[in-house]
């Protein structure tokens, strides 16, 4: 985990694994973290028998272990669980506590669909593209979307375009921002729109569509600015500068200080992406 948490209990070197959300925790105090701040995303299925023995056998802690086998046991409901685990450590206040109930009583009251929006939501915000994207595309795709007006059905559009940036293409994304804008008619997903179309310097294909969606100048002006602030700080970036460098060897006939570089580049930004997938 990237952050500073005070932990007064045991810390172990046999941490436990959330696959979901690819994160490791060695304390009580570290879990009740954990829960707190992933309240969106936390689902019931997460505490296990397996997570029950590891609180005993790692932490020392055989009263929370035999507490939450009991309640798995037993059907208990989440708020019940996630309650006695944060009470089990002097992490949170009882405010705290308490405003997360809120919480928790909030999503429950929500209509399936919107739950799933915030679980898929919040895939995203956590880097989790695979998994936002499969949750976005069954919300998409369930009976259930009828129950939500268009314009929420146009976000969730957006945001699955914001996923196929990173899990597909620029084209695909694009695809999707323009569905997302025809349903919630949102400003900023016609921008990504039009951005997206630039990116991929389909000029004949950009005009087409300012004409046929009737853009305003403002935001023709906001878009062409953005892209063009783009462009100069991707120029400026150390990458760019490198990859530069690079056809200047190349042309120079130093094959060999070439493919050295390369290795070395690709090398370097494995572990940039890697660093980037911890949060």
């Amino acid at each position: 985990m990237s952050y500073l948490i005070l932990c007064n209990g045991t810390m172990t070197n046999n941490p436990y694994y959330f696959e979901f959300t690819d994160t490791r925790i060695y304390s009580i105090e570290e879990l009740c973290y954990y829960i707190y701040n992933n309240i969106y995303i936390i689902e019931k299925k997460i505490f296990t028998k397996e997570l029950a023995t590891w609180i005993d056998e790692e932490l020392g802690m055989y009263e929370l272990s035999e507490k939450i086998n009991f309640m798995i046991d037993n059907d208990k409901s989440l708020k019940d669980i996630i309650v006695t685990i944060l009470c089990s450590a002097d992490y949170y206040f009882e405010e705290d506590i308490k405003k997360l109930i809120k919480t928790i009583d909030k999503i429950d009251g929500l209509p399936n669909i919107l739950r799933r929006k915030i679980k898929a939501d919040n895939f995203l915000r956590c880097h989790n593209y695979a998994l936002a994207e499969k949750e976005y595309n069954d919300i998409l795709s369930s009976y259930e979307i009828k129950n939500i007006d268009v314009k929420e059905q146009g976000n969730i559009l957006h945001n699955l375009a914001i996923v196929k940036l990173y899990t597909s293409s620029i084209k695909s994304a694009s695809r999707k921002f323009k569905e997302a804008y025809l349903k919630n008619e949102n400003a900023e997903s016609l921008k990504q729109y039009l951005y997206s179309i630039r990116l991929c310097n389909d000029e004949k294909q950009f005009e087409e569509e300012v004409h046929d969606l009737s853009v305003s100048n403002e935001i023709l002006a906001e878009v062409a600015d953005i892209f063009k602030r783009t462009v100069s700080e991707a120029c400026n970036t150390d990458k760019y500068i490198q990859i530069k460098r690079l056809n200047n060897i190349k042309k120079d006939g130093r094959v060999s200080e070439y493919y050295e570089i390369i290795d070395k580049l690709v090398l370097e930004w494995k572990k940039d992406y890697k660093r980037e997938q911890i949060k």
